[in-house]
C-alpha cells in the first residue's frame, strides 16, 4: 500500500491511500430526520454573543435568541 508523498511516516494518515467525500447538506439533512425520529427536538436560533469567563479563555458562554420561521 502505498502513501501520501507529504504526510509524515509516523502520522495516522501514512498508510491511508483513499478518502470519502460526503455532501454536507446531503449528510446534516440525513442526520436531522435521524435524530428528530427518535424525540431529539430541534431549536433554531441566532449567536448574538459569546463571552469568555474567568479564569480560563476557554469557558464560554453562549448567548442566543431564537428564531420563529
Amino acid at each position: 500500500m502505498s502513501s501520501a508523498h507529504d504526510v509524515p511516516a509516523t502520522s495516522p494518515l501514512a498508510n491511508i491511500t483513499y478518502a470519502y467525500h460526503f455532501d454536507a447538506g446531503l449528510y446534516a439533512a440525513y442526520l436531522r430526520r435521524y435524530a428528530e425520529a427518535r424525540g431529539v427536538r430541534r431549536t433554531e436560533g441566532k449567536v448574538v454573543d459569546v463571552r469568555l469567563r474567568a479564569p480560563t479563555a476557554s469557558s464560554k458562554r453562549w448567548c442566543w435568541r431564537a428564531v420563529s420561521r
